[in-house]
């Protein structure tokens, strides 16, 4: 079927090529996060297509993560980010399939994650320091109150507000999916932290925040690593990555 956007190419059914111009306007800004689609009249009108089509086309975006349906008066398709979430699961499948090991794949994340640090040591400001000092205070009220479950969560928050402060789009969004990848694992290691365990990461983690304020990149860096090289090795970098370890199955 031909659309004022021009005819369909052969093979690619009606409703796959909406949504692939409904991406392209999303991915390249003409609308935002937040921004509410047309409504479901002006977009049949605009591509010259039944309503079924409309929504199978909108179905695809939303699995993609790119739209939200919201129902109601004031609903219809909302711009979203996608999670990455999504993109991390994708990927540790097909790792899975090629039976990856958690080494290997931390290996990946800490060659991204090191660069971050060093990158931050030139890019860091007042605002970056405090944030990661306040939550190693966190840290350090969970530790004496030995509450391993808060612990874990505040380990999680500096460590996603270590990676977010870096410039770098590219670089800060694939360390978030590969630590996503393994935060099952991650989130065990730290949940069985001892409490002298967990007195030392917070002293590690001040130390690192200690270097990034210096500015020293070269000792940043050497410093993250042996920190993470802690975490690698408690993991077991030799066993394969498994998706669905501890998930129930019908």
């Amino acid at each position: 079927m031909a659309s004022r956007h021009g005819p369909t190419p052969r093979g690619i059914k009606t409703h796959e090529a909406v949504a692939d111009t409904l991406r392209r306007q999303i991915v390249l800004g003409r609308f935002k996060v937040g921004d509410r689609l047309p409504t479901e009249e002006e977009l049949t009108e605009q591509f010259q297509v039944a309503r079924t089509t409309l929504r199978e086309a909108l179905r695809v975006l939303e699995s993609q993560g790119l739209i939200e349906i919201r129902r109601g008066r004031n609903g219809g398709p909302i711009v979203t980010e996608p999670p990455s979430g999504a993109t991390a699961e994708s990927m540790a499948l097909l790792l899975q399939m090629k039976a990856a090991t958690i080494g290997e794949i931390d290996q990946v994340r800490h060659l991204i994650e090191s660069q971050i640090v060093r990158d931050l040591t030139r890019t860091r400001n007042r605002d970056d320091i405090a944030t990661l000092r306040s939550i190693i205070e966190d840290a350090q009220d969970a530790t004496k109150a030995e509450d391993h479950d808060a612990f874990a969560g505040h380990v999680h928050r500096f460590n996603i507000a270590l990676m977010s402060r870096n410039k770098n789009r590219a670089l800060t969004t694939t360390a978030q999916v590969l630590r996503e990848m393994i935060v099952d694992y991650l989130n065990a290691f730290s949940f069985r932290a001892t409490t002298p365990m967990m007195r030392k990461a917070c002293r590690s983690y001040t130390r690192l925040v200690d270097l990034i304020e210096d500015g020293d990149a070269e000792a940043a860096e050497a410093h993250w690593r042996a920190l993470k090289s802690v975490t690698v090795v408690e993991l077991g970098p030799d066993q394969p990555l498994n998706m669905y370890q501890g998930r129930p199955s019908l």
